[in-house]
């Protein structure tokens, strides 16, 4: 899964309550229900490098739940929740991936933390060799490139079949070609719920079984589109 942006309220000026912890209570509870190798987090799991302490203990709780189901928790960091130590440091369960090749399930993962256009190509050169999966969190061209101002390109990526990215709130799946030309297969899980009331209603998260990716659905707060406002 990725951008969580655990925080008290999805929009400061209302009065949206516990969203965020709601959606991860229930990535969670599929994991340990379906017994899974590990969970991971693409990035802005928390919404802001500054916090109170709501959402740092409502991650926590979390991460005693997989802790006790003996489930291995990974976590790269995004532009929000991007800090030095890393947040989630603060709890001996959580495991950063940034720089650091894993393999569960015979399936072998490479983490990113987010990084600026700068550096961003040196970064991805170390990819090791025999890599399946780049978890990353970054602003691609081929996603928000008429938006604003990209970091990179998948046609950037090396090695990788896969790149499972957080940052774009949509769930996408995108087939294109990598840096040496291989196959390369994009998947964006989204937002696990709104975080502003433009942003799609359906959201997910993501299970690999089998070789085979699964969008889960997550129960959100419900929303009425397509309604004509017209007065204050």
């Amino acid at each position: 899964f990725a951008d969580a942006h655990l925080q008290d309220s999805a929009w400061s000026t209302r009065a949206v309550i516990g969203d965020a912890a709601f959606s991860l209570e229930q990535v969670i509870t599929y994991a340990v229900n379906n017994q899974a190798k590990a969970v991971i987090g693409a990035g802005d799991l928390i919404d802001k490098q500054r916090n109170r302490a709501y959402p740092i203990r409502e991650f926590f709780r979390q991460l005693d739940r997989l802790r006790v189901a003996g489930i291995p928790f990974y976590y790269i960091q995004g532009q929000h929740d991007r800090d030095n130590p890393t947040w989630l440091s603060a709890h001996s369960h959580a495991q950063h991936l940034h720089g650091k090749l894993i393999e569960e399930d015979g399936v072998r993962v490479y983490g990113m933390d987010w990084q600026p256009a700068d550096k961003i190509h040196d970064e991805m050169a170390k990819i090791p060799a025999g890599t399946a999966i780049l978890v990353a969190h970054q602003v691609w061209g081929e996603f928000m490139g008429g938006v604003t101002t990209p970091e990179a390109n998948f046609t950037d990526v090396p090695v990788v079949e896969t790149v499972f990215t957080g940052d774009l709130h949509v769930h996408r799946r995108l087939a294109t070609n990598g840096k040496d030309g291989q196959a390369l297969t994009v998947y964006s899980p989204g937002s696990t719920c709104k975080q502003s009331i433009d942003e799609q209603s359906d959201k997910y998260f993501m299970a690999l079984r089998n070789g085979v990716w699964e969008s889960i659905p997550l129960r959100v707060r419900p929303t009425l589109d397509d309604v004509e406002i017209t007065d204050d």
